[in-house]
């Protein structure tokens, strides 16, 4: 703070004040970085993933849709916005957000597996089933396995 033409300062603040879960104060410490640097999408990208802990899915969603509106391939911003609409119920906007990943990178689980939770919210349970599949073959842990598979394979 020092400097205060300079938002780092600010930002490595909110850094710090989220790693020790004052969640608030680092809101606030981004939104004076934000006000000093308006093009730096990184201080979206934080501020959204601390919205997200907050489950303030709608703000979140604004910060990474200005990250994609900047940078359309950003696939962080693309996979969270994806997580902030998945808690919405907006299984369209999960959809296209992860194709869009996928069609960059096939690599990411979490991608697989947000779309195919999409899907299933969408009532396509056949597609969802496929792009589970494509998820655990791409990786998801096992520990997501045993979480999702059931949703998509009823047992019994």
């Amino acid at each position: 703070r020092s400097d205060p033409n300079d938002y780092r300062g600010f930002f490595f603040e909110a850094v710090a004040q989220g790693q020790l879960d004052e969640v608030s104060r680092a809101l606030t410490a981004l939104d004076l970085a934000i006000r000093k640097a308006p093009q730096e999408t990184e201080l979206y990208v934080h501020r959204g993933n601390l919205r997200l802990r907050q489950k303030d899915y709608a703000l979140a969603v604004d910060d990474f849709s200005q990250v994609i509106e900047r940078d359309p391939k950003n696939l962080g911003a693309l996979l969270n916005r994806a997580v902030a609409n998945f808690h919405r119920r907006r299984p369209k906007d999960i959809i296209e957000d992860t194709t869009e990943v996928l069609a960059i990178r096939k690599d990411i689980p979490d991608a697989h597996l947000l779309r195919a939770l999409g899907n299933l919210m969408s009532g396509e349970p056949a597609r969802g089933r496929r792009d589970f599949d494509a998820a655990v073959a791409a990786g998801l842990s096992q520990q997501a396995v045993e979480t999702w598979r059931p949703v998509f394979y009823r047992e019994g």
